[in-house]
């Protein structure tokens, strides 16, 4: 999350129940130029909540101790051309599309030279699937690797392809349209195809989509769904020696929601590949007996040299 000094805000931490006492206090900040870590315990019943001196004595803010029951650690920091914190590597993930992992110092020793906010120049064998605490040097990091936004391409121009791409931006998506071609030039020529992209065939030509399956063989796609009926799909596969087919299909395209219009449709395939990426079925989390999200893991690492 993003805070201006006047106020102004990007970005959240919260479903809203935090963004305005976090706001207030990284306003304090960026006049202090003092880094803080600010926990906001929402795990209290209402009975256990005491007054407001007693709030802010435990570290918490009032007004926010209600809510999703759970308990947060922020960093608040300013970050300026000097100290400019983790927009660099921020810049080469979204810009440069580079996958990199950022190291920030969460808390340090008494006496050391490290403080709140700093970047940790440290080896990285593995890079972490998931955002982790670690210590060295006698403080605690945050661990977390940085991709680049989701690439989603989509062959096809048909009207249906519009509500995939704005959804697919709204999430923040790296969404490329190829639209129709000539017959003499290939449909897959030109088209940046990442490993780990999302393809969906949406051109409404079996000819076509023949063509683009058997110059996707090998790639190292995430996800390949192809929109219509199964029979016209089965048909197509038909054709292609099954060499040459060698992703995972998903069709007729998207979750079973019951879409029958173009926006609907859209919710299905990018809900879909949702899923898939996050190696869940998409299914009503009513009917999931664990936790929504594994816990968080802390780990220790070698000291640097």
């Amino acid at each position: 999350m993003l805070v201006a000094a006047d106020g102004r805000t990007w970005g959240g931490v919260s479903g809203g129940c935090l963004e305005r006492d976090v706001s207030r206090r990284a306003r304090n900040v960026i006049a202090t130029q003092i880094p803080i870590i600010c926990m906001y315990d929402t795990s209290d019943e209402l009975d256990e909540i005491g007054d407001e001196a007693e709030l802010i004595e435990r570290g918490q803010a009032p007004g926010v101790t209600l809510g999703c029951r759970g308990v947060i650690d922020i960093l608040i920091q300013r970050i300026s051309l000097q100290r400019p914190g983790p927009m660099p590597l921020i810049r080469r993930c979204i810009c440069g599309r580079e996958t990199v992992v950022n190291v920030t110092v969460v808390r340090a020793s008494q006496g050391s030279e490290l403080q709140p906010g700093d970047p940790y120049d440290m080896e990285i064998e593995e890079w972490p699937a998931r955002p982790e605490l670690r210590e060295c040097d006698g403080a605690e990091l945050f661990v977390e690797t940085l991709r680049p936004p989701q690439s989603l391409v989509v062959f096809g121009g048909g009207s249906d392809v519009a509500p995939v791409v704005e959804l697919a931006h709204v999430l923040g998506w790296h969404v490329t349209v190829a639209k129709s071609r000539p017959a003499s030039e290939s449909p897959v020529a030109g088209v940046s195809l990442e490993p780990g992209s999302a393809v969906v065939l949406m051109t409404h030509d079996v000819v076509r989509d023949q063509v683009i399956l058997r110059e996707l063989a090998g790639r190292p796609l995430k996800y390949l769904g192809i929109l219509g009926p199964r029979s016209r799909t089965d048909e197509l596969l038909a054709r292609i020696p099954p060499e040459e087919v060698r992703a995972e299909l998903f069709y007729p395209v998207g979750l079973d929601i019951g879409a029958d219009q173009p926006e609907l449709i859209a919710l299905a395939i990018v809900g879909e590949i949702q899923g898939v990426l996050s190696g869940r079925t998409g299914g009503s989390l009513r009917d999931r007996s664990g936790p929504i999200y594994p816990p968080a893991e802390a780990s220790t690492c070698e000291p640097r040299q």
